[in-house]
């Protein structure tokens, strides 16, 4: 008598019925996880936006104070003098955040749920000073949070 191996109809349904319960945990969890680090990025980037600002600032008030020649963060404008542009693409172009999306993670204007942080106002220092504003608007549970750097 001839032996046929293989597996019969109902342990094929059994497996199939275990991977869809383990999909059904896994997959909830696993968004819930890529929520959570987007969230974490937009929080860090933000955080990461006022603390170059502020210590950009504070070192070329260091250096004047000592008689220094303060350093420029563009190259073309110092700290105090840089408006909302300069500081866009100087932390675009030396932290390479990127927002959730995929897009720059600084920009002039933030919008519900793209993870952007918004850089406006400037300069700091002159006729027409002003505070950085640094924001991001509400992004999944991250509430919308801003701060300023004077």
């Amino acid at each position: 008598m001839k032996k046929i191996q293989g597996f019969t109809l109902i342990e094929l349904m059994i497996v199939v019925a275990i991977i869809g319960i383990l999909a059904a945990i896994a997959i909830p969890s696993y968004n819930s996880y890529i929520d959570t680090s987007n969230m974490s990025k937009v929080a860090s980037n933000f955080d990461e936006a006022r603390r170059i600002i502020k210590n950009e600032v504070s070192k070329e008030k260091s250096q004047a104070a000592l008689g220094l020649t303060p350093d420029t963060i563009t190259g073309t404008k110092l700290a105090s003098k840089a408006v909302a542009a300069d500081w866009i693409l100087h932390l675009n172009s030396t932290t390479g955040a990127k927002a959730p999306t995929g897009d720059d993670a600084y920009d002039t204007a933030s919008a519900v749920d793209t993870g952007v942080v918004a850089i406006a106002g400037g300069p700091l220092s002159g006729a027409t000073s002003a505070p950085i504003a640094v924001s991001h608007e509400a992004y999944m549970g991250l509430a919308k949070n801003s701060g300023t750097v004077q």
